[in-house]
């Protein structure tokens, strides 16, 4: 079973949308979206997290898990691992969420490319007019191409993209 793709950046707004972006705004929708979407996430891994640790606590409190045996110290490791495990990207998207809070986005504009920078000595990662950014979905169908990104602040996330 495969997950199915996102679909590229570039068509993932419209053109209303990109209106509020080019006047350093978030259109209500891209808000709307992005709050639901990052939300749930957070929600989820929040809940899980909660669940996982709420489940060893009683099962070690009513002994059905013992505490100094190879089944207690197996649970406790893949139950603490997969806290910590989900609680990584739930970090990330609280960043996002905050940073969505302000309403602006800036304009980021030249060319759309995925290595180590332009002078080939920084981090390997997207990079837009000389900059590393985050992208939340692909841009694949953008690179090395001049484009015009929007950026959240803070987290020099892109949350839409066009060519120019």
């Amino acid at each position: 079973m495969t997950l199915p793709e996102l679909p590229p950046l570039s068509s993932k707004w419209s053109e209303d949308d990109l209106a509020f972006n080019r006047r350093g705004a978030l259109s209500p929708h891209q808000r709307r979206s992005l709050l639901r979407r990052w939300g749930l996430w957070v929600g989820i891994f929040v809940v899980g997290s909660t669940a996982i640790i709420g489940w060893l606590a009683y099962a070690h409190s009513t002994g059905l898990i013992g505490w100094d045996t190879t089944a207690a110290k197996l649970c406790d490791g893949f139950g603490i691992s997969a806290v910590i495990f989900t609680l990584v990207p739930s970090i990330r998207r609280a960043f996002w969420l905050a940073a969505l809070r302000h309403g602006t986005v800036v304009e980021l504009a030249g060319r759309c490319d995925y290595g180590r920078g332009p002078d080939f000595t920084g981090e390997l990662g997207h990079w837009v007019a000389g900059h590393r950014v985050r992208v939340a979905q692909p841009v694949d169908d953008l690179f090395v191409k001049e484009v015009r990104a929007y950026l959240l602040p803070r987290t020099k996330l892109v949350i839409a993209i066009e060519k120019q």
